[in-house]
């Protein structure tokens, strides 16, 4: 018997079902950076209904922080690898917000140093699918940083889950870079890419 071949067009994929600390953050992403203060940077949760599975990242507002004073203000960031972008990639995740108004700002750069803004986001206090599309970066790599950033009086949290990076069509120049061959329903091969 066949079944239809499911391509994947994503470039960067992560719904955060395998990441569990902070090392793990660090190995998947390139920055993860509190730059409030309040000793608190993106951190995995599972204590919230995350948007799938059963884990997330969440920014949290700290304020009375016994090491710094952030003055009840949030501004952590957290920065994905260096990506090829292609004409038709769109960066999408799933995001809520939870004890008032909140704002995603999504930046970019070629070189992981000063980031261009490339959407103001506000966030709602129900799950919501936001899409960016990148056009305007093909034929670029570049870093894409997600900030939780808010004002004095501002959200206490941001939840994101299920972030990728895809075209949603295969045939924009990503390669497929493996696939599985069955027969009546049994594994009978996995073939990888391995030039």
């Amino acid at each position: 018997s066949w079944k239809t071949m499911q391509i994947s067009t994503s470039i960067f994929n992560e719904d955060f079902e395998n990441i569990r600390t902070e090392d793990d953050i660090e190995n998947t992403f390139i920055a993860n950076v509190d730059m409030d203060g309040d000793l608190n940077a993106w951190q995995i949760t599972t204590d919230t209904d995350a948007h799938s599975g059963k884990a997330c990242i969440t920014s949290i507002t700290t304020t009375g922080s016994i090491f710094f004073s952030n003055n009840g203000y949030t501004n952590d960031y957290l920065t994905l690898p260096k990506l090829a972008i292609k004409t038709g990639d769109t960066l999408r995740f799933w995001a809520k917000s939870e004890g008032g108004a909140s704002t995603l700002k999504i930046s970019q750069n070629t070189k992981a140093t000063r980031y261009i803004e490339i959407a103001s986001l506000p966030i709602d206090s129900d799950w919501t699918k936001y899409e960016i599309p990148l056009d305007n970066y093909a034929g670029k790599s570049i870093y894409i940083n997600i900030s939780h950033i808010t004002e004095e009086g501002g959200s206490t949290a941001v939840f994101i889950d299920d972030i990728s990076i895809d075209s949603g069509n295969p045939q924009n120049g990503h390669a497929i870079s493996g696939y599985e061959v069955y027969c009546n329903n049994e594994l009978l091969q996995s073939i990888s890419d391995t030039a």
